[in-house]
């Protein structure tokens, strides 16, 4: 599968020296509301996969042994042409404004 690397913290300036790096299964990654995110692998909603939206709520659904799991996320397209439509946490990817490596530093 796919992983998701976390770094952190930035802190301004930058010390790479201190900062920790971590790797998470992308399917571990919980899209909470206002977290920008791409749709991933959907198959009845194909015309959806790669447009980028937020969460906005979330269906939550009570497991046996008491604990809440997520079942589906609400998401609102950025083409407001797109109705907001429920997709399974899993078919979800975080968005990340990642640097130009290619950019001049400010």
């Amino acid at each position: 599968g796919e992983d998701c690397v976390v770094q952190g913290p930035i802190a301004d300036p930058r010390n790479v020296d201190e900062e920790e790096q971590r790797s998470y299964e992308s399917t571990r990654i919980i899209p909470f509301p206002g977290t920008p995110v791409i749709c991933h692998g959907l198959q009845k909603a194909v015309h959806l996969n790669g447009k980028i939206g937020d969460v906005r709520d979330l269906d939550l659904k009570a497991m046996e042994d008491g604990i809440i799991d997520i079942d589906r996320c609400v998401v609102h397209f950025e083409d407001k042409s797109l109705a907001p439509v429920k997709v399974k946490a899993t078919n979800l990817r975080v968005v990340f404004d990642l640097p130009n490596p290619n950019a001049d530093d400010p």
